[in-house]
């Protein structure tokens, strides 16, 4: 089983996949889309592949998009043992450095604990 730990901004975009199974993880995928920018003309996937993740392991992969305006992430992980998990984000891209990045899960946990609180 496979969890995105994180999305960080910086210079690029870096992600942490964690294998959170009791089996090893194989032939494992991780697709990172950046879309949006200036004018909303920006749609780039950066892919790589890794063999193996073994249990409690992770692995990184950067991804280094080059455009300026308001961006929306996609990170993607996938094996052939394992289902494949979303998370998404958002930041500004200044060249080739991302800003003010906030994860979108963090942001809808916020609104279901606060929505959850108020009834």
């Amino acid at each position: 089983m496979l969890e995105i730990s994180n999305i960080a901004g910086g210079f690029g975009v870096t992600t942490n996949i964690r294998n959170i199974g009791e089996v090893n993880a194989s032939d494992v995928n991780i697709i990172i889309t950046v879309t949006g920018g200036l004018f909303g003309k920006f749609d780039k996937s950066f892919t790589t592949g890794v063999v193996l993740i073994t249990p409690s392991e992770s692995t990184q992969y950067r991804a280094v998009p080059f455009r300026i305006g308001n961006i929306e992430i996609l990170v993607t992980a996938e094996a052939s043992n394992a289902d494949q998990v979303t998370r998404q984000a958002t930041g500004f891209l200044l060249g080739p450095f991302v800003l003010r990045l906030e994860s979108l899960h963090n942001f809808l946990f916020f609104f279901y604990f606060i929505s959850s609180f108020c009834s």
